[in-house]
């Protein structure tokens, strides 16, 4: 409609009296000027504004040719596909109109409404450059090029995508899985690498032509992160020779590619061998090679999750909520996965169904009890702090008890502090060598979503606490930098700035303070010595070493308790100071 408007002003113009060639020519370009201008900022017509007497430019020539095609690219597929899927999601409405409220009419409008808002942000992006900064930064001081992150990720695919694969085709189990991701990650880690995605099956000869046409097309469809799109995005971004002013303007850029690095291969590796071990188990089943690479493709988006922006949760846009929520697009597909799979196994369409939904979620709990203990289960930990909570509410007020602990005493008690530990904090512990490290805190299914305190606190310090933890990551980061500043400027000079720094190199720091001087608190009192070579290696990949979680875990034990007795010992004490203003002798007894 806009361009139409200005067509029609165009015809005006040109058909005004009084006017030459060159007055006509120089009235419409500015008509032209103001039209372009009024478009939305992202538009590529922005491209077209004139840039005379506009401070500032690009001396990144590739850079400002990629932030162009990019926009250029963006606007052509607008142009080709906006109208389809404004007509898909119309169709839904009209759908709608045929069927009544008993056949789920209603949740046909549901739908098309919820597809019409995601349509709009989808066409209309906006998010604001100072939100990447922020979000960069909180990726940058909490994952970044941390390798126990990148190791965590890969656990996904025995977690969580050998439970789908073990159950997604019929006639075939776990073994077969087994077998097809042992033999896919063969495959893939004696494939030729590259620089930039790491090994690469496409390029692997040995494999057959199907599975590199299949590992190609999830490439190119966006399935496994490594797209054209996604090259140019990264081409397209910063301007660093612009804002840095020097020839060292792409320093910048090439740190946060590396830092991104460790878990850029673990999520690709992730994605490469699940699909191959998925198109192989598909084939075996019976499928065609086009219906096994779409029967692939959902399996990797299932076990691997779809971070795309169009497959980003609504309540999760905003420039704020993003910051707040960073990181949580895992804890949120995670929740799905876990409550589809219930949901399936109770109530699914049939009984095959109910089966393997039971399967798949019975798989991936007993995968995260191994590693995670019965505490890494989701719903058993928030129990256990529900119930603690109503214990201390109903409980002596001169004897407080702490159900967690408890528990962690009676299992003591029954099975042995090895025993007792495997139960709260998985068998893995129990293994030599790598059961020195403590991997329960990283892969717990219980704190999915919110982290819960170790210590108690009231008043003032209990709200900051937990403000803290509700405005996020970054927010964190935020208040670590600024408890370093003061620690530093009261003489704990190195623990200030390990406080400071990113999470990938506060570990190594923590790993060199800990060989050096052993586990020590702010007081300087020596809480460990002598740790192993395994658990400072470890420490400095980024896996707290178990005995140093044991010993903060008892140590907040007996500080917790301390306090509420501490708590307790105050009220009684005012009420007695109270009683006796008062002249309340019975009072006065009672509290004493």
């Amino acid at each position: 409609a806009s361009g139409t408007f200005f067509e029609g002003v165009v015809k005006i113009i040109n058909e005004s009296e009084g006017l030459d060639a060159g007055e006509r020519k120089s009235i419409i370009d500015e008509v032209n000027q103001h039209f372009i201008k009024s478009m939305p900022d992202l538009s590529h017509r922005k491209h077209f504004v004139h840039r005379r007497k506009v401070e500032g430019y690009s001396r990144d020539q590739m850079r400002a040719f990629a932030d162009n095609m990019q926009h250029a690219a963006h606007h052509i597929a607008r142009i080709r596909h906006a109208d389809k899927m404004t007509a898909a999601v119309e169709s839904i409405l009209a759908e709608s109109r045929m069927l009544d409220k008993d056949a789920n009419g209603d949740a046909y409008v549901d739908l098309h409404n919820e597809l019409v808002k995601r349509l709009e942000i989808m066409n209309n992006p906006n998010i604001s450059p100072a939100t990447q900064a922020v979000t960069s930064f909180g990726f940058l001081m909490n994952i970044g090029p941390s390798i126990a992150s990148a190791l965590v990720n890969i656990s996904q695919t025995p977690l969580v995508a050998f439970p789908i694969l073990a159950n997604r085709f019929k006639g075939l189990g776990a073994i077969t899985a087994m077998n097809a991701l042992t033999k896919a990650s063969a495959d893939y880690f004696t494939s030729k690498p590259s620089w930039a995605s790491g090994p690469s099956l496409v390029d692997n000869k040995k494999l057959p032509r199907e599975e590199r046409d299949m590992i190609r097309a999830l490439i190119d469809d966006g399935t496994i992160d490594v797209t054209q799109a996604h090259s140019l995005a990264q081409a397209a971004g910063s301007d660093y020779l612009n804002l840095a002013r020097t020839k060292y303007g792409h320093i910048g850029a090439r740190a946060m590619r590396l830092v991104a690095y460790p878990f850029h291969i673990a999520e690709l590796a992730n994605r490469k061998i699940t699909a191959l071990a998925a198109y192989r188990m598909a084939r075996k089943s019976g499928m065609g090679h086009g219906e096994a690479v779409a029967a692939t493709r959902e399996a990797v988006l299932d076990a691997h999750f779809d971070y795309s922006q169009a497959n980003r949760a609504r309540w999760m846009e905003g420039n704020v909520r993003r910051v707040l929520l960073l990181f949580k697009q895992y804890s949120q597909q995670m929740t799905w996965l876990l409550g589809r799979s219930f949901h399936q196994a109770a109530k699914g369409e049939t009984k095959e169904v109910r089966q393997a939904a039971a399967r798949q979620l019975g798989m991936i709990l007993a995968g995260h009890f191994m590693v995670a203990g019965a505490m890494g289960l989701p719903v058993l930990g928030g129990m256990v702090g529900a119930l603690s909570f109503l214990g201390n509410l109903a409980g002596d007020d001169d004897e407080p008890k702490d159900l967690e602990v408890s528990l962690r005493n009676f299992l003591a008690d029954t099975f042995g502090t090895a025993g007792g530990d495997a139960v709260m904090n998985g068998p893995w512990r129990m293994l030599p060598g790598i059961g020195q490290l403590d991997v329960a805190n990283r892969m717990s299914l219980g704190d999915l979503w919110f982290r819960a305190p170790n210590r108690e606190m009231e008043g003032r310090d209990q709200f900051n606490q937990y403000v803290n933890l509700i405005l996020g990551p970054v927010a964190n980061n935020a208040a670590n930098v600024f408890m370093g500043a003061n620690s530093m400027a009261k003489g704990e000079v190195w623990r200030g700035i390990e406080m400071m720094l990113p999470k990938a190199v506060k570990d190594g720091m923590k790993a060199i303070r800990y060989s050096t001087e052993g586990v020590k608190n702010w007081k300087s009192d020596t809480l460990l010595e002598d740790l192993g070579a395994v658990e400072l290696f470890g420490q400095a990949l980024g896996f707290t070493p178990a005995r140093v979680s044991e010993m903060y875990a008892g140590a907040n034990a007996v500080k917790n308790y301390e306090t509420r007795i501490e708590r307790r010992r105050q009220r009684l004490m005012n009420r007695w100071v109270n009683a006796i203003r008062k002249q309340d002798t019975e009072g006065a007894r009672e509290a004493m």
